[in-house]
Parts: C-alpha cells; structure tokens; sequence
C-alpha cells in the first residue's frame, strides 16, 4: 500500500497488509510455512516482507521506464482504507451472541465492499497479471511487445482509475458481477484457529458463459477467528442469506484444509505452527 505522506513505494503488495495483520498477534509479525519445506516448524517473519513483488503494478513506457510511478498502488490504498473499517466492524460485531443467525448481519455496502475487496484480491495477484500479459501475446502476436501486454495485463486486471460501471470487459468487472449474486455467511470460531496463505481467496466451480463469469462457491479466512462463505442465491435458503453463525470444529478444518489446498506455496498463521498440524498440512497437500 502507498505511504500516506507519498513516498514511492517500490514493494507493492499483492496480499494487502491491513489483511495479513488480521493473523498477526501484534499488527507486525506473521509465522509462515513454506508447504514445500521439509521442516516442522513455522518460521516468523514481518507483514511487511512478505506477498509482494518489486513494481508489481507499474505501467512503463516503450523504453521500459516506468511512468506515473505508484498510480494504481495509490488507488488500491484508498480502497484499501474502506476495506479496514468494514473488517473493523464485522470483528466488532462478531463478539455479540445475539448478532447469531440474525437474517441480516452485513450492510448493502459491506456487502459491496467486500465484493470489491475479493475481486480485486483475486485481479491483482502476480499470476493472474502474468496470464493477462500471456494472453495479449498470443492474441495479438507480433503487433504486442512485452511491455505494452503488461501494461495492457495491469488495465484488464485493474482498471481501478476507471469507473465500475464502464461497459468495458475487464477481469476486475467479470469477478465483481459474479461476486454481487452471491450469498454472505459470516462464520466465527471460538478462538483463534484459522490460517491464511499467499493465495487465500478460494474459488469453486468457476465456468464462463459468454462474457460472463459463474462462481459456484467462495471462502477466505478475514481473520485467525471469522471466516467468509459465499454461494449463489439459488444455492442456499432466504434465511442463509446474509448471516453471522458460530462454526463447529468440522467446518473450521474443512476451511484450513482448503487454505492449505489452495495456497501457492505459503501459510500464514497467528501462532507458531505445531508439529502436528504441519504433518496435517503435509497430508492435506499430497
């Protein structure tokens, strides 16, 4: 994220800090496993020295020289800040019991809110910029250099500077109108228990029709206790629409096992990791 008083930032962060610093027990350091280590023990590191990449999102002109250096780290800052006070106050309202299964826990715009916040979490990740940038190539062939894909990559995954409601296709807007016909299920745990990973938006049953994106299922742990479901309206019933419901043991071990699944290559976890659940996470990785 930008600093706040301007300062060029080169390390641009694909897994946002104010996220990561929910698994954090200080706002500062995380533990993290390597789930390709031969090693049985979590290794503790900053928030700030990890899921990022040098310039990451920088456009550059035809003698590769970056240009209006920070601009779209400048924008996803400003999002960024909404996106803390809507995780601040889901953790707020969590340590209610009352707030259980009442039949409307998320606001409209918390629910938008993190609509934007997963699509843009999945938009932005290095990968999914490479495979942008892999496809311009192909498509065009010759007439595309690699850095004018790049730069062409960065506008499909994220037109943040652009308004939303743009009839342009672009990664960013097909996630966001598959997200927004999806349900909300807030899940609390009784203590800290989930983990989270370098890829911790997990995604199921994507298929495209036409123009349009279809998203069977997604999960992210928010935090080591609260954990987000989502699935279509037509999947679920009315009154699981957009609730807050306490988790049993089997559904918090099924959300870490996917986070182990899904993830890239790290897991990130508030406490060191034991022995024993770094041979789960072995088990659950084969």
């Amino acid at each position: 994220m930008a600093k706040k008083n301007d300062v060029e930032t080169v390390r641009e962060h694909y897994i946002p800090q104010f996220y990561l610093k929910h698994f954090s027990p200080d706002n500062k350091i995380i533990y993290q496993y390597n789930v390709f280590s031969d090693e049985n023990h979590s290794i503790l590191t900053s928030t700030d020295r990890i899921c990022f990449e040098k310039n990451l999102y920088e456009f550059r002109d035809d003698k590769g020289e970056i240009v209006n250096k920070n601009f779209i780290e400048k924008r996803l800052s400003v999002f960024e800040a909404e996106f803390t006070n809507v995780f601040r106050s889901i953790h707020s309202r969590t340590a209610f019991k009352q707030n259980y299964y009442t039949s409307c826990f998320l606001s409209s715009r918390e629910k938008a809110l993190l609509v934007f916040f997963i699509a843009t979490l999945l938009s932005r990740e290095p990968k999914a910029i490479q495979l942008a940038q892999e496809c311009a190539i192909e498509e065009l062939g010759e007439l595309m250099d690699d850095t004018t894909a790049r730069n062409l990559a960065l506008n499909i995954c994220l037109p943040v500077h652009k308004a939303l409601d743009t009839e342009e296709r672009t990664l960013l807007k097909q996630y966001i109108q598959a997200l927004e016909n999806m349900s909300f299920q807030i899940g609390i745990a009784e203590k800290d228990v989930f983990w989270t990973s370098d890829h911790p938006a997990i995604v199921k049953g994507v298929s495209v029709e036409g123009q349009a994106f279809n998203i069977e299922q997604v999960s992210i742990p928010l935090s080591s206790r609260i954990a987000l479901l989502m699935k279509p309206y037509e999947k679920v019933s009315p009154e699981k629409y957009n609730r807050l419901i306490p988790l049993e043991q089997k559904h918090i071990r099924a959300i870490n096992a996917a986070t182990v699944s899904n993830c890239y290559k790290w897991i990130y976890s508030k406490e060191p990791l034991t022995e024993k659940q770094i041979q789960w996470i072995k088990k659950q990785r084969k």
